[in-house]
């Protein structure tokens, strides 16, 4: 992890979300959350399952904001698939905040749709 005192000014907004995904590997199993893979919520849910005896009371959702809606339903639809009950209930909600649209995208990436909103509201919609 990043010492501190090697950052005055602070992580720039890269090394922060690098940071993050380097937290998220090291809370879960190598299973659930591969190196170089997207966050499966499928496995997540599976690994959520194996450590609870009752589907959990509520679901915090962190997702990048257009992106946000569709992280909602996929992760409805697989806690319950992997806790098969329809009890389940995911609140109705938003976003709490608006990330700046710079750190949202990036121009160099690998992948067409995050390198612009346009690019993504494209993806989205096929």
């Amino acid at each position: 992890m990043p010492d501190p005192a090697d950052y005055p000014d602070g992580l720039r907004e890269w090394q922060t979300q690098r940071v993050n995904r380097l937290i998220l590997e090291s809370l879960v199993p190598a299973w659930v959350l591969p190196r170089a893979e997207y966050l499966n919520t499928e496995r997540v849910a599976k690994h959520v399952f194996d450590a609870l005896s009752d589907p959990p009371a509520a679901v915090v959702i962190y997702a990048h904001p257009d992106h946000y809606h569709w992280c909602k339903s996929n992760t409805e639809k697989a806690f319950r698939a992997v806790f098969k009950s329809s009890q389940l209930k995911i609140e109705q909600g938003a976003p709490l905040q608006r990330w700046p649209d710079s750190s949202l995208w990036d121009p160099l990436s690998a992948q067409v749709w995050t390198r612009s909103r346009e690019n993504y509201l494209i993806y989205n919609d096929l």
